[in-house]
């Protein structure tokens, strides 16, 4: 064999091993690139999403952080099925930056919704697509924003003003003149003054003032409408109060046929004499009938109360 040949030899097996590492090199590097972004991705869901909670009344939509880790407002998106679908980044609705544990965000409806309708609302985290909160909500009463009382106005005061008139001073002057002998003349002048009489003040009699009849409020009339949502029977209840004063407090009860209470609500009222309540009841009770117990307290005394017979929707 002659040294060319073996020359040829070694290169071309110094080539193929050569060609080998690179290409074991070549799969590393791949393997590692794609550990790298599987475990990104893996932290990323673990620990990018915040538990929400949300709750709908006639007038706003209030999403409140519950748990997890904040993220960026700009990453999530309110969405409320009305007429339309209609969409709102939280950045729009808060000055925050970030939307975590503790926080609350609160869309304004415009119009109002109607009280006892579904809602359908969620909560989208944008980066990933993941929907953090989906469900149709029953829309509850806006809680009565509190109206400060006016100072009571009393019954003006009046004082009778007497007016003292004196009684003129009359000065007549009587002058006589006697007549003595012709040789001498004498003159005598007499003056009388009249001391004024006073004028008694009057007293002045007082006004009697009327005490109010106390108002008691009382129940004149109660009207419920029953339906079904989901695996719930809702009660809508509507009372209205004469006599009322607005320091009243109505409470509704829900209570099965044997007496059991179900749902309970509290109205305060807002002094129109017009009470409400949503109540509700697991789908199990349908077969039973409904009782609805309307109470009006006056602090810690019941004043009136109506029971009202209802068949389940």
């Amino acid at each position: 064999m002659s040294v060319g040949s073996q020359s040829g030899t070694n290169s071309r097996a110094q080539t193929s091993t050569l060609g080998v590492l690179f290409a074991v090199l070549l799969v590393l590097v791949s393997v590692t690139a794609v550990s790298v972004a599987a475990l990104g991705t893996l932290d990323t869901e673990d620990s990018t999403f915040v538990g929400v909670s949300v709750e709908v009344t006639t007038d706003a939509v209030v999403v409140s952080g519950e748990g997890g880790e904040s993220v960026p407002t700009s990453d999530l998106t309110l969405i409320v099925d009305r007429d339309t679908t209609q969409r709102y980044g939280f950045e729009t609705l808060t000055a925050n930056e970030r939307f975590g544990p503790g926080d609350r965000v609160r869309l304004e409806l415009s119009p109002l919704e109607s009280f006892g309708d579904l809602l359908g609302v969620r909560v989208v985290h944008e980066p990933s697509q993941r929907s953090l909160f989906t469900d149709r909500l029953v829309v509850r009463r806006a809680t009565p924003v509190p109206v400060g009382a006016g100072r009571p106005v009393g019954a003006a005061s009046v004082t009778p003003t007497s007016t003292r008139t004196p009684v003129g001073t009359d000065s007549p002057a009587a002058t006589s003149t006697p007549t003595a002998t012709p040789t001498a003349t004498a003159t005598l002048t007499a003056t009388v003054t009249t001391t004024p009489i006073p004028t008694p003040t009057p007293t002045a009699t007082p006004t009697p003032t009327e005490t109010p009849t106390p108002q008691v409020p009382t129940i004149e009339s109660v009207s419920t409408d029953a339906y079904k949502s989901k695996n719930t029977d809702l009660v809508s209840a509507t009372a209205s109060l004469s006599g009322v004063d607005g320091d009243e407090r109505v409470v509704f009860e829900l209570r099965d046929s044997e007496g059991t209470l179900l749902d309970g609500a509290t109205d305060e009222g807002s002094g129109d004499g017009r009470v409400a309540a949503l109540l509700g009841a697991s789908r199990g009770d349908r077969d039973k009938r409904y009782s609805l117990v309307v109470t009006v307290y006056e602090g810690e005394r019941v004043v009136d109360s109506v029971t009202v017979a209802l068949d389940a929707p």
